[in-house]
């Protein structure tokens, strides 16, 4: 977003963790997708994006309904790479 990271006088350091938190509505994930989105797309940054309350098809298919698409992005594989790496759910762990 222009002007973001000079609101945040130079941005995000380099291996910090955000969390976004607020109240429903207010356009935390919008938020958080296109920000992940463009440092995937223009400087190839690979991000993590965790929520406990949608799945990874339903949070592509909310990006792609808000023209985050472009498969330069390699949203899908990466998705991928993260789920791989995650216990399961249902195998008690």
């Amino acid at each position: 977003m222009r002007g973001f990271d000079d609101v945040l006088n130079g941005g995000i350091p380099e291996g910090y963790v955000v969390l976004v938190s607020g109240a429903p509505g207010t356009m935390k994930s919008s938020l958080t997708y296109s920000i992940l989105y463009q440092n995937a797309l223009q400087e190839s940054r690979k991000s993590a994006y965790f929520t406990l309350e949608q799945g990874k098809d339903l949070i592509l298919e909310h990006m792609a309904s808000m023209g985050m698409a472009d498969p330069r992005a390699a949203l899908e594989d990466l998705a991928e790479e993260v789920a791989a790496g995650l216990p399961s759910l249902s195998s008690g762990q």
